[in-house]
This record gives structure tokens, sequence and C-alpha cells, in this order.
């Protein structure tokens, strides 16, 4: 009898159960409400009614009374016949506005390449951040619904949404630091307020905003962590390797093991005499074995007694091939000679584009575009499309070691195979750029950062098959790069060569046919074009070589 009398007691008082304090939404469970039940609104919340999905009011803070002559908006709409008018059909939502606490995580975040190894690598995430409903009318009309779990979907936007900005924000900060920063957790701050800031935008319709991150952690996962790990490892012996090259090339330490190596000499060849009953030597200062019989002393001879001397660094390895060879004009001097493949490697390197790679056989008198010499336009075609986007190079300009070492790798492992030829150019750009101290080890440090994107190194070139009877072929020599020193490069002879200007960028040694090309691209630029013996400049359509290009470009 006692549980009986209490339900209807019970239904004469609605207000939010203390079980569901911590929801942003709770809904009441019982459409039927009775006349002249009291309803109380907590002072940080407020109250919907809905019929039908449809809003039919609104109520504040404070205990009211279920009434129409007090809420007009109740009326007939909502009242039950079934009961003789004394209930109520309606749904009622609870609906708190202070900033409520949401937790997320640990969650896998996404997969990220790391800027210093070029690995990918997997992060995870968890967070704590607060969220505030802005317009309870929209957060149940556009966002949640009428549902009975209004949490659940509400908690499965927000995680979705949240996950997706926050991956962004550390994908733009990938772009400009190595996941080894990002995951130690010192850009928190900036890439909890990047969330925020999207989040705003993005959630203005919806009714709620993410306000505070309070907590935000990020980390590796396991495999990720022990790749950067073993990387940092070989990079870090290869850094040891290169401060132990730079100490050994300063003046005052080689000095110092020139001068131990002489008394040891001495010291040798003192006791030596002395085994032997030879005569005592002069002192090391004096006249004797010092100086130049020392070095002489010291210096291999060959069969012939010549001294032989060994160079201070070895020259790069080019791979050798059957292919024929060609010196490069790049910005800072000629090149070379490189086979095709390394052509166009080095041409991405510099920043060059297809019309401005200038090659030259060994022995030919001129200078061609490598892009109407068949094997090397091949390589082009196929290598520049993975080239990084960027403005081309300026004249006169050469793109930084290292940029141009990190172009040339983007380029060379696109196609998952490096050969023996890119190996060698990379590990040469690589000691250019002070990323190695000498050949051996840039092919170690060009290996390691190959295979960890993905790509399959050939370490040594496929045997050429042998020529009957046929002597070896001699490699000449490269020419000196100053043009005015006996033997230089012939001089540019491609009919007339052209100063190209567009307004923001001037470009030289363009033939007719790379200037109406510029002009084809961008019809309503302005194409300003200088010449040797030229009195002023011209409008590239005034010129009748360039026009007659233009046509054959249709």
């Amino acid at each position: 009898m006692f549980g009986f009398l209490k339900k209807p007691i019970a239904d004469l008082f609605i207000a939010r159960p203390e079980s569901a304090t911590q929801q942003i939404v709770f809904r009441w469970p019982d459409q039927s409400i009775p006349n002249g039940a009291k309803l109380t609104v907590r002072a940080d919340e407020c109250a919907l009614f809905f019929k039908q999905g449809a809003l039919v009011g609104q109520l504040e803070a404070g205990a009211h009374v279920i009434d129409s002559a007090h809420m007009p908006f109740l009326g007939d709409l909502i009242v039950s016949p079934l009961t003789n008018d004394n209930h109520y059909i309606t749904e009622v939502f609870f609906i708190r506005r202070t900033e409520h606490p949401y937790a997320l995580g640990p969650v896998k975040l996404g997969t990220f390449q790391d800027l210093a190894s070029r690995l990918m690598v997997t992060l995870g995430f968890s967070a704590q951040f607060t969220v505030r409903v802005t317009s309870p009318e929209k957060l149940m009309t556009r966002l949640v619904g009428m549902s009975s779990d209004v949490m659940g979907a509400l908690g499965q936007f927000l995680e979705g949404r949240v996950r997706s900005m926050l991956q962004q924000a550390v994908g733009r900060q990938a772009a400009a630091e190595p996941i080894l920063q990002i995951a130690s957790n010192q850009y928190n701050e900036e890439l909890g307020q990047a969330v925020i800031e999207r989040t705003r935008a993005e959630f203005a319709n919806d009714g709620i905003e993410v306000t505070r991150f309070l907590a935000l952690d990020l980390q590796l996962d396991a495999s990720s962590e022990a790749q950067l790990r073993q990387f940092g490892g070989k990079l870090a012996d290869l850094s040891v390797q290169r401060e132990q090259a730079d100490v050994g090339n300063q003046a005052g330490f080689a000095a110092y093991n020139l001068v131990k190596g002489q008394a040891d000499l001495m010291r040798g060849v003192a006791t030596g005499a002395a085994v032997h009953g030879l005569p005592a030597l002069a002192p090391l200062g004096g006249v004797g074995l010092g100086g130049p019989m020392l070095a002489a002393a010291i210096a291999p001879t060959s069969s012939h007694g010549s001294s032989q001397h060994t160079p201070a660094a070895p020259a790069p390895r080019l791979a050798g091939g059957a292919s024929t060879k060609y010196y490069l004009r790049g910005p800072g001097g000629v090149e070379g000679p490189y086979p095709p493949r390394q052509v166009a490697l080095r041409a991405a390197s510099l920043k060059l584009q297809a019309d401005t790679v200038f090659v030259r056989a060994p022995g030919a008198t001129d200078w061609e575009i490598g892009a109407d010499i068949p094997d090397i336009a091949r390589e082009l075609e196929k290598r520049l499309a993975h080239a990084p986007v960027s403005s081309p190079t300026a004249a006169g300009v050469v793109p930084s070691p290292t940029d141009a070492f990190e172009r040339a790798l983007t380029v060379a492992v696109a196609d998952k195979v490096l050969t023996v030829d890119e190996l060698d150019l990379l590990s040469m750009l690589a000691v250019g750029a002070n990323l190695a101290k000498d050949d051996e080890s840039a092919r170690q440090y060009v290996t390691i950062r190959a295979r960890a994107l993905g790509c399959d190194v050939q370490t040594s070139a496929p045997a050429p098959e042998p020529v009957p009877d046929a002597a070896p072929p001699s490699m000449p020599q490269p020419p000196p790069l100053s043009a005015s020193a006996p033997g230089g490069p012939p001089p540019l002879r491609l009919g007339t060569v052209y100063v190209y200007d567009n307004g923001m960028q001037r470009t030289e040694g363009l033939s007719a046919k790379a200037v109406a090309t510029r002009v084809k691209a961008a019809p309503d630029g302005v194409h300003m074009v200088w010449w040797n013996g030229a009195a002023d400049w011209s409008s590239a359509d005034e010129v009748e070589a360039i026009r007659s290009e233009l046509a054959k470009l249709g």
C-alpha cells in the first residue's frame, strides 16, 4: 500500500535526480506530467518541453507549478484527454549551462611522418577538457535530438570532432618540429588552444563549445618509439664521427700530431742506429732528418722511386655505366659528368625546371637543353614530377646544401628503389651538407634514411656485359668551372638566348621555346626579354622567334 501511494506523490515533484548531476542533458523518464506538479530547475540549468519532436516551451531556474494558467505554452496541445485533463503529455529535458568536464582516451590519434628521420610513427592521446552549452535549443534540435541516449550521442560527437581537430593541429606542428619534441608535450598549450579556436567556429550552430583543456597527453606507441630511438642512436654515432673529423681538421690538432709523429720517428731511427753502431743523428730542430729529409723519409715511394701523395679527401664515387655522361650547368657552375639519372636528380635538388636544364656531352662544342635529349628527357619527366613544389631558383642562386640534399632524397625514394647512381649522388650531397664526414658514412646515412622510407637500396651496380675486342673507353676530365680559364666550357650556342623577367623573378639563359612556354602558361602576365645586342627590353610577344614558338604550341 505504501509503494502504491509513494509513486503518485513522487510524480508531483519533478527535478534532476542526484545520480544525473554530472550529465549535460538529462531526460525526464516519464512523458505524463500531472497537472499541478512542482518542477524544480536548478540554478545552473534550464528545462525544455517538447511535443512530438517540436520545442514548445522553456523554463529557467526556479520552482515552477505545472499549470497552463501559469504556463500558457502548455495549453491544450499537451493536455491528455485520457486523464480527464489532469496530465500533460510532454518530454522534459534538463540542460546544464555551466562548464562540464569531459574525459577522452587514451585513444589512437593517427600516423604522422617524423621531420627528422622521415619515419612514419603512430601517436595516441588522452585529454580532459570542459564544454559549455551556449544554446540549449540548438543543442537539442540540431545536434543530439530526442533519442533516449542523449549523452551517448553527444559524447560520440565530441570525441570524433575533438580527435579530428587535434589530429590536424598535430599534423601542422609535425611539419615544423620532430615528433619526439611534440610527444614530449611541450606544445600542449598551443595544440589545445588551436583545437578550441577550431571548435568555436565549427560548433557555433550546434549550441555547444569547448572552453578549455585541463590536461592533454600525447604518447608514441612502443613500436614507433623504438624506431625513433634506433634512428637517433645511429644519427648520434654519425654526429660523433663528424665532430671527430672537425677536430682532426683543426690546424693546432694537425700540427701537434705532425710534431708527435716526427719525434716518434726520430726516436725509432736513433734506437736503430745505436743497435747497429751507426753515427748519432742530429736533433730534431737542427740539420739532419728534420724538414725536407723527414718529409722524404715518411713519403711512400713508387717502384720508380718517386713520391706518391695521398689526396686530402677522396673524390665522390659516381656510378659508371654504358650510357653517355653529361656536364650540367648549374647555378653554382659546371658539374659532372653525370649519367642521365644523376642529371635529373641533381636538377631536382637545384630546383631547376625541365627547360632550364642545360647539359653538354664530353667532347661536344655546344650546350643543349636536357629536355631535348631523349634519355635525359625521360629521367626528367619521371623525376621532376616528384620534386617538392617550390618557386624556381633565380639565376645565380644556389639552394642551401641541406635543402638540395632533402629535395634530391624526396625525388630518389619516390619509386621505392634507390639505385647505385642515386646513392652515389645523395652521398656526395650529404657530405656537402655536412650530414656525414666522408663518403662511407654518407652512404650509411643515406641508406638508413631510404630504408626508413620503405626503399630497396641497391649497394652495387650490375656488371656491364664485356664488349669483345673493344678498348676500354677513357673518361675525359671535367672542364674547369671558370669560363675564362684555358680549356673551359664552350660558349652557349643555342641560337639567341634570352634573359627573361616576369616582374617578380629574372631567369637567364632561356631559349625562345622556354620563353614561349612561360608566355603560354600565363597569357595575361608580364613577359619581358633581353638578349645580347638588344638596345632595351622587349615584350616577348614582339620577338619573332618567340612568336614562332608560340604558334607551334597552339
